[in-house]
């Protein structure tokens, strides 16, 4: 029987290297270990959650549209007999944003910590 050569077609892996051997990702082959990725692994992937300080609304600039209304995942905003929007239930807010940025009149500014 004749010996397989180490690598190529008849299996193995091309460098003549065994699946133990070359068992690492390739980035860790050539570079080793990513020291960020290793950061990010001891962290835990926990990234800190927005915490809500205030709602600014300019009132003036609101047209009463009721978008940011609409958008709110939490049902924080409502609008007023004057159909303007006021803030209903600040200690709801999750400050995701979605109101300032769907305000076509840039009347609203959620300010985080």
């Amino acid at each position: 029987m004749r010996a397989r050569p180490p690598g190529g077609m008849n299996g193995g892996s091309p460098r003549g290297l065994s699946l133990t051997e070359n068992h690492r990702p390739f980035h860790q082959q050539r570079w080793g270990p990513d020291p960020r990725r290793q950061q990010r692994r001891q962290m835990g992937n926990a990234k800190k959650k927005p915490k809500l300080k205030e709602h600014i609304i300019q009132r003036e600039w609101c047209k009463g549209c009721g978008i940011c209304v609409a958008f709110c995942p939490k049902s924080v905003l409502e609008l007023d007999d004057n159909d303007k929007v006021v803030v209903a239930r600040p200690e709801d807010c999750i400050a995701c944003r979605m109101c300032e940025y769907r305000c076509p009149d840039l009347a609203i500014e959620v300010v985080v910590e």
